[in-house]
């Protein structure tokens, strides 16, 4: 590309901003950790600046981190700070994803939990392993185009900051001035500036001495008149970028520079098609992409380039890059095309990225957004889809969503009438809007579909009644039990699915589950025997031990501890088998936790302490914080019950925290209510009321009932501690209104002793 310029100079005037970043870079070593943002117009020389600073960090010894944008309108998840040690950071988008996992048994959910990972723990882990460079030695973390950053990355920072007061940890970001921005991407930028409390750095233009050294140290072998100085100060407006194009332009050809771009004749079409398809390309783009886009002669789009980098209407960057100024220019030019030609160009984009080789996330990121605007409705369901299972992959599924309901609506354009095409699309953003806490959206979506689709034979009765478990499972999710349970009744007595095994596995799990959670335990057992029947009939291993689970845990509930235990220990020697750190984590975290339930001897307490540090262990190996906090809880409870009060505390508190990391708020209901019951042991009546107090505010409009009747339970024994017998006996009353000893018979024998307590008499005296 002949205008393509040499590398950038060392950052040159603007002293006021080098030594303010310079000092904070001085005082790093003594815990001055946070964010500092450069701000300031393209081609002011802020990549130059963030790289004078490295250089000084690593002349100092202290390590630097460098962050950059990819080049595409909707970037893959975390890729900004996949950059960040050669991409071993965050979480990557895997280019491949078990079809089976994301198929029929992650609808019928009987896939588990593996790979729902909330956010915030991915945002943590993130935290964690810069803060333990930075606790190595000093570390200094660039973000060069900020305002290019995807989402998730944003997060990830946002999420950092609050933690870096004390820290060795400095972030020093650039960005575009914030009015050059799109509205929404001045408003995010806005928002990230008051999450992270930014300390906010304007990098000016150059001023007319500042430019005459920097003229000086681009060309020291020509004299340039004062007159000349003067108009590449008017002409660029001290902008370094503009001043390097102009001190070529008199170099080479010795002539006054052109009036201003106003005074120049419009744009030639040549011209106006490059800046549309550009404006089409994205934010940054290569010259060949623009020219495989464009389908001009390189030495002719050179000539076209040249027009309009003259015109300040593209920027040229190192490696034969391009980029728009501003935002507004970018937007200005989309608009003035009619939705018919951005289709056509976007099309156009699309089938030359396709044929040019690129990094592969980026690469199908890039189609799938160019595809679904250019509603070339195929390639916008394949590259979508492909999309959202590497968003997935990199536990990005807020970002899956948008993709998924992308692929969607392009396939409900293409075949309004193939319903069993647009079914498992149904399918997947249902179930990403259920596992990402969007009920009412995901019950409404399959409540619409299967009405749509009710009296047509266009369905499969296997693929609508998959439809249905999904819906069934989202509707035990809302605490509707009931209607849960008739729908999976419903499945199970309609005509076909005879020989669907796997489809009535799913229909049996979701209609225990539901009664269940309605406390009509000897039905939901019937149901999760028959799964596991038909379970072991498939011959499918990790289908059995998902229904034995169940199966044990009723047992337990049941009082027949003994058989439930023989069960138990099956599940955790199957999942040890298995192999992976997560299975071997929920092996051992379900056998602790009946261990722990079932409390019949003291052998069975130092067992269920031994399982759940394995639990631990395993959990830590595979990244799990789920099992992990799970598993300190029910140590919690164990020690609590041996009256080991700092160590139950402990543990409990390292439980709610965890728990509370990734949103488990029943987890952290529970470990608060551990707390609670730990303080009134030991007669901090208040401390208990505020653990309870949260503990109830967390399971209130939950789906956990049981769990709410335990929680209700400690509020009554602490009433009665304090002496409020009229508290407790309201309390109590209503315990027994709500089934107390029928739905949880394993808290019968506490409801007794607070009866006896009360001075009341056993029921049935």
């Amino acid at each position: 590309m002949p205008t393509e310029r040499s590398s950038d100079p060392e950052f040159t005037g603007r002293a006021e901003v080098v030594d303010r970043l310079y000092a904070r870079l001085g005082r790093l070593r003594d815990g001055d950790g946070g964010v500092s943002l450069v701000v300031g117009d393209a081609g002011l020389g802020k990549s130059t600046l963030l790289s004078a600073v490295s250089r000084s960090a690593a002349a100092q010894g202290v390590p630097v981190l460098a962050a950059h944008a990819v080049s595409i309108d909707d970037p893959p998840p975390f890729s900004y700070v996949n950059t960040l040690l050669e991409g071993g950071l965050a979480p990557v988008a895997d280019d491949s994803t078990d079809p089976d996992e994301s198929g029929v048994r992650r609808a019928l959910g009987l896939s588990g939990e593996r790979g729902r990972i909330p956010r915030d723990w991915v945002l943590a882990q993130i935290s964690e392993r810069l803060l333990g460079v930075a606790g190595e030695a000093p570390l200094v973390v660039t973000l060069d185009d900020l305002h290019r950053a995807d989402e998730s990355s944003l997060a990830a920072v946002e999420f950092l900051a609050p933690r870096l007061a004390g820290q060795r940890l400095w972030i020093l970001g650039s960005s575009r001035t914030f009015g050059s921005l799109s509205p929404a991407k001045s408003a995010r930028l806005l928002q990230f500036e008051g999450a992270t409390r930014a300390e906010m750095v304007t990098l000016r233009p150059l001023n007319p001495g500042e430019l005459a050294g920097y003229v000086r140290r681009l060309q020291p072998a020509r004299r340039f008149s004062a007159e000349e100085l003067d108009r590449a100060h008017v002409e660029s407006g001290g902008n370094p970028l503009l001043v390097q194009r102009v001190v070529r332009r008199l170099v080479e050809e010795d002539r006054a520079p052109p009036p201003p771009a106003l005074d120049l004749p419009p744009l030639d079409s040549d011209a106006q098609r490059a800046l549309d398809v550009a404006a089409v390309l994205g934010p940054e783009f290569s010259f060949e992409l623009l020219r495989g886009a464009t389908g001009e002669p390189e030495e002719r789009l050179a000539e076209i380039v040249n027009q309009l980098v003259d015109r300040g209407l593209l920027f040229e960057r190192a490696g034969e890059l391009l980029e728009f100024p501003e935002d507004r220019l970018r937007e200005e030019a989309y608009a003035r095309m009619s939705e018919r030609r951005r289709r056509l160009l976007h099309r156009r984009v699309g089938e030359t990225r396709e044929a040019q080789p690129g990094e592969r996330s980026t690469r199908i990121f890039g189609l799938a957004h160019d595809f679904y605007l250019a509603k070339e409705r195929e390639k916008s369901i394949e590259y979508n889809r492909q999309a959202a299972a590497m968003a997935e992959a990199a536990f990005a599924p807020d970002v899956a969503r948008d993709f998924r309901a992308r692929a969607l609506e392009s396939q409900r354009e293409l075949a309004p009438s193939d319903l069993a095409g647009e079914a498992s699309l149904v399918l997947d953003l249902a179930r990403t809007n259920y596992e990402l806490g969007r009920l009412e959206e995901a019950d409404t979506m399959l409540g619409e579909f299967l009405e749509r689709s009710r009296s047509t034979a266009l369905l499969s009765v296997s693929l609508r009644a998959t439809l249905q478990i999904l819906r069934a499972q989202v509707l035990t999710a809302r605490g509707d039990q009931s209607s849960s349970r008739e729908l999976a009744e419903k499945i199970l007595a309609t005509p076909g699915l005879e020989g669907e095994k796997l489809v009535q596995v799913g229909a049996h799990h979701q209609l225990g589950l539901a009664l269940y959670y309605e406390g009509r335990y000897p039905e939901s057992l019937a149901h999760h025997t028959e799964e596991l029947h038909l379970a072991r009939e498939l011959g499918d291993e990790v289908l059995a031990v998902h229904a034995l689970k169940w199966h044990s845990a009723l047992l337990g509930m049941m009082g027949q501890g003994e058989r439930s235990l023989v069960e138990a220990r099956e599940v955790a020697d199957t999942l040890d088998r298995l192999g992976s750190p997560a299975d071997r984590a929920q092996g051992h975290l379900f056998l602790g936790n009946m261990l722990a339930d079932d409390r019949s001897s003291p052998q069975h307490r130092v067992e269920a302490l031994t399982e759940l540090r394995k639990a631990i262990r395993f959990g830590e190996e595979a990244h799990d914080p789920r099992r992990i906090g799970w598993a300190r809880y029910w140590i919690a409870e164990l020690l609590r019950d041996e009256g080991r009060w700092t160590e139950a505390d402990e543990n409990a508190r390292r439980a709610h925290e965890t728990l509370g990391q990734i949103g488990d708020r029943v987890g952290q209901a529970v470990a608060a209510k551990v707390r609670g019951q730990v303080a009134l042991s030991q007669g901090a009546y208040d401390e208990s009321d505020a653990n309870l107090a949260e503990a109830e505010k967390l399971l209130r409009g939950s789906r956990h009932a049981l769990e709410e009747l335990d929680v209700s339970l400690r509020r009554a024994e602490l009433l009665k501690a304090r002496g409020d017998r009229s508290g407790a006996l309201a309390r109590l009353a209503e315990l027994e209104r709500l089934g107390l000893p029928r739905k949880r018979p394993d808290l019968a024998a506490s409801l007794e002793a607070l009866r006896r307590s009360l001075d009341i008499p056993a029921q049935g005296e």
